[in-house]
């Protein structure tokens, strides 16, 4: 819990610091920071992407969430241990008074991680920030997922994980920023788009 709440912090100082550089001087000390801001969180069905997510609906922003438990109904076996959806997440923002938009995504598909920046250019038309937070438990040759394996000595581990933590993490960051910059670059009003990673073990 200490290091998921350090890790918020941080990046509310960053965005801060960032967003704060555009306000007009007769801005007051107390207006939402992010208000107007388009932002999206990958993989923020729960954990530290469900508090980034959280966090940033409480400044104003409107935030985009991703992830592959849309609801009970379609979260996995290992997942629904842990707990969250992202119709949970976006109720918890509404009551914020925030903004959220729901996409259902997988993260190692790249066609629905394009699509997913198609619909974002569609909606609002620019992006202004991105945190690369996506992740998933490895998952051997047969399907199954290996949470219990997850925390082992890296020379425990099978060689599969290599391709899990770096498929879901490292490469599907690169992937979203890809197709995240071209909206950033759109609007000229927003000097100051940010791309945050959060780091996987892979990465």
């Amino acid at each position: 819990m200490l290091i998921l709440l350090e890790l918020i912090i941080i990046i509310s100082i960053i965005i801060s610091s960032t967003v704060s550089s555009s306000l007009s001087p007769s801005s007051s000390s107390s207006s939402l920071l992010l208000k107007g801001k388009i932002c999206l969180v990958t993989g923020s069905s729960r954990g530290i992407g469900r508090g980034i997510a959280l966090g940033l609906a409480e400044q104003g922003a409107t935030i985009w969430v991703t992830g592959r438990s849309l609801n009970k109904e379609t979260i996995t076996k290992t997942d629904e241990k842990l707990g969250g959806t992202l119709e949970d997440l976006s109720n918890e923002i509404n009551k914020l008074g925030g903004i959220c938009r729901v996409y259902q995504c997988d993260h190692k598909d790249d066609n629905q991680v394009e699509n997913l920046f198609k619909e974002i250019n569609k909606i609002d038309g620019k992006l202004d920030l991105l945190v690369n937070n996506a992740f998933q438990v490895p998952v051997d040759p047969s399907g199954k997922e290996d949470k219990d394996l997850l925390f082992k000595d890296f020379w425990d581990q099978p060689g599969y994980f290599w391709d899990s933590f770096n498929n879901v993490g490292l490469r599907s960051h690169y992937i979203s920023s890809v197709y995240a910059v071209p909206l950033m670059k759109k609007d000229i009003n927003s000097p100051n788009p940010l791309i945050v990673h959060i780091s996987s073990f892979g990465g």
